[in-house]
């Protein structure tokens, strides 16, 4: 798809942002794109979108909308590194960064702002400006005379000028109104320096004069970089930019069961082309005080989402337990995991094994279990995440970031809980009942974010007692059933999801 000019402000001056002395300019090829989107399919809800095509000159104002606005909201996420992209390519200036982490293309030039950006009460305005600089951008030198910290406090007094927010320059962000928490976002990719900065739906929950307020702000931003912008408004990213282009729909959702989930990556794993699974649990016995299972087996392919139906007392928490190496079975099961034997005696055999669960610190908000998690080690073979990454699968937790684990929803829980398994860079993540005490709309929010997990490359165990998630996630169906698999079968070809799985004979 070729983006089509859809309107021109003419020969717009645009004031220069202050530059500190000794930071060069990055160079770029006259003639060429400074962004090319080139292919670039994106998970959206549980469908997945046609290629896109979108190229963006250097200096451009360019703007993206779609009927469906996640669309484009998704596409921002995928050119700063927060979203996964399935197939394509994304280049800057002529390099291709499509397996770039967020960090990394920071400290290219590309940065967005967003209203989802998480910010410490504790901390100034003019604070967080410094501290993101410091964070996502190359390292600056003492050159001319201006020291780092001097070079440091121009970006950030440039950046407060250019958004209007020298006024609150010592306010907390907890104390801002909805508008300035908005030009706090921009003032932050600001400071940065983009090369490329990308605005996001800022305008949620702006009226129409702070609307304004915000389409001025960006039009008398200088010309030395380009802006590439995406709302739910397209008439008001149409007053905004020169350059319109409208995305192609996703893929409408259909009654049948295999075309209503997206297709998948292909697996290229060694376990999965050889025909072995990722996991495979054979004669597996296992007790609690309440619960047992036994002589139990069950494979588990590469890439996929598998689920296990049963009933309380089934054992499938059990299952679970012993898969994580949280339980030991007894001396005569064997477990394989990427074809290899694993024992619950030794915890690196499960680096790679994530089990989700609501176990919180009840002093820690969410926004520090996020930074506890993420300090795990990658292992062999996994996908490393992010926090930005987790953050961009489940936005909600966002706006929740200092609360304590007492005062989050179910569904809150749930989120929290499954993104902390996640930053453990799971290859295969377990999760038990996740959807259970969750409203509709709640379980529909979920499916579409394990979706997004799978299709990136994490292989999911989701045990359930009633058919919550299964019918819009699984690949495949196990029964479980008197502490025993009795039926597996492929999900699209299966009514199993639809009704109520059993649990243990009375």
């Amino acid at each position: 798809m070729t983006a089509q000019p859809h309107r021109s402000f003419g020969d717009r001056q645009r004031p220069a942002l202050s530059q500190p002395a000794g930071q060069q300019e990055p160079r770029h090829v006259a003639g060429t794109p400074l962004l090319r989107i080139d292919g670039v399919r994106l998970a959206v809800g549980a469908h997945v979108s046609p290629p896109i095509d979108l190229h963006v000159a250097s200096g451009a104002r360019h703007g993206v909308v779609s009927d469906d606005p996640t669309t484009a909201a998704a596409l921002i996420a995928a050119i700063a590194a927060t979203r996964s992209v399935y197939g394509g390519r994304i280049t800057l200036d002529g390099r291709n960064v499509t397996a770039l982490q967020p960090l990394h293309r920071a400290q290219l030039g590309v940065h967005a702002a967003s209203p989802r950006i998480t910010a410490a009460d504790k901390l100034t305005v003019e604070r967080h400006l410094h501290l993101a600089v410091q964070r996502r951008t190359p390292i600056l030198r003492r050159r001319g005379g201006i020291s780092v910290a001097g070079s440091r406090t121009i970006r950030v007094s440039a950046a407060l000028a250019r958004t209007g927010l020298t006024p609150y320059r010592n306010t907390s962000p907890a104390y801002l109104p909805t508008l300035q928490k908005r030009l706090l976002a921009l003032a932050i990719a600001l400071a940065c320096r983009p090369r490329l900065l990308l605005v996001d739906d800022l305008i949620a929950g702006l009226d129409q004069a702070e609307r304004d307020h915000l389409a001025s702000t960006l039009r008398g931003l200088p010309g030395e970089f380009a802006i590439l912008v995406a709302a739910h408004d397209a008439a008001w990213v149409a007053a905004v930019t020169d350059t319109l282009t409208h995305l192609p729909a996703t893929a409408p959702p259909s009654s049948s069961r295999s075309a209503a989930r997206p297709s998948r990556p292909m697996v290229t794993a060694p376990e999965r082309l050889s025909g072995s699974p990722l996991l495979s649990l054979e004669h597996v016995s296992a007790r609690t005080a309440t619960t047992t299972i036994t002589d139990l087996n069950l494979n588990v392919a590469t890439g996929g989402i598998h689920a296990v139906l049963g009933g309380p007392g089934s054992g499938k928490t059990l299952l679970l337990n012993v898969v994580a190496g949280r339980h030991t079975p007894s001396g005569s099961s064997v477990i394989r995991y990427n074809g290899m034997a694993i024992s619950a005696d030794n915890s690196k055999d499960h680096a790679s094994i994530s089990l989700a669960d609501d176990q919180f610190v009840e002093h820690r908000t969410v926004g520090e279990h996020l930074a506890f998690a993420d300090r795990h080690h990658l292992p062999a073979g996994a996908q490393r995440w992010t926090i930005p990454a987790v953050l961009a699968v489940f936005p909600r937790l966002n706006e929740v970031g200092t609360r304590y684990p007492a005062q989050l929803t179910d569904a809150e829980k749930t989120m929290l809980g499954i993104t902390v398994a996640l930053l453990a860079h799971p290859r295969l993540l377990l999760l038990d009942d996740p959807g259970r005490r969750l409203a509709a709309g709640e379980r529909a929010t979920l499916t579409a974010a394990l979706t997004v997990i799978a299709q990136r490359g994490v292989t999911i165990l989701l045990a359930e007692a009633t058919p919550a998630l299964a019918p819009g996630v699984a690949d495949r169906l196990s029964v479980l059933s008197n502490g025993a698999i009795v039926l597996t079968v492929d999900a699209q070809h299966s009514d199993l999801a639809t009704r109520s799985a059993p649990g243990r004979a009375s």
